[in-house]
C-alpha cells in the first residue's frame, strides 16, 4: 500500500475504535501525517511513507519525554522485533514493539495503549 492508503486505513480504523474519545482529527496526505486529539488531552500523531516506514507517537503532555513512540525507521536497536521498536515513556529506553506497520493490526494495539493510559 502507498502512504496515502495507509493513512486513510489508519484514520478509519482509529476513528472507529476511538468513537467519541476523539474530539479532533486531521489527515494531511501531502505531508503523510494524521493527527488525533482525544478528550483526555492526549494527542496521537501517525506517519507513513512510501518506503514501508511508519511512526506512531502518543503525546501525553508537553513535558519532556512524556510520550511513547513506535517506529521502524532505523535498525540500530537490539530488540527482537527489529526494525520495529518503541521508545518508552519518560525515558531513553527502547523496547520490542507489538507494531508491524499494518494499520488494521497496529491501530488495535495503539487503541489498547490509549485506553490503558
Amino acid at each position: 500500500m502507498k502512504s496515502d492508503e495507509l493513512l486513510s486505513s489508519a484514520s478509519n480504523e482509529l476513528l472507529r475504535l476511538l468513537g467519541s474519545l476523539c474530539v479532533y482529527h486531521k489527515l494531511i496526505v501531502d505531508r503523510n501525517r494524521l493527527t488525533f486529539h482525544l478528550s483526555n488531552g492526549i494527542k496521537v500523531y501517525i506517519r507513513y511513507n512510501n518506503y514501508k516506514e511508519y511512526s506512531y507517537v502518543i503525546q501525553f503532555s508537553p513535558k519532556k519525554q512524556d510520550r511513547i513512540r513506535f517506529d521502524n525507521y532505523d535498525t540500530v536497536w537490539g530488540v527482537t522485533t527489529k526494525p520495529h521498536h518503541y521508545h518508552t515513556r519518560k525515558s531513553d529506553k527502547v523496547s520490542a514493539s507489538p507494531m508491524v506497520g499494518e494499520p488494521k493490526i497496529d491501530m488495535s494495539e495503539l487503541y489498547k495503549i490509549l485506553i490503558d493510559n
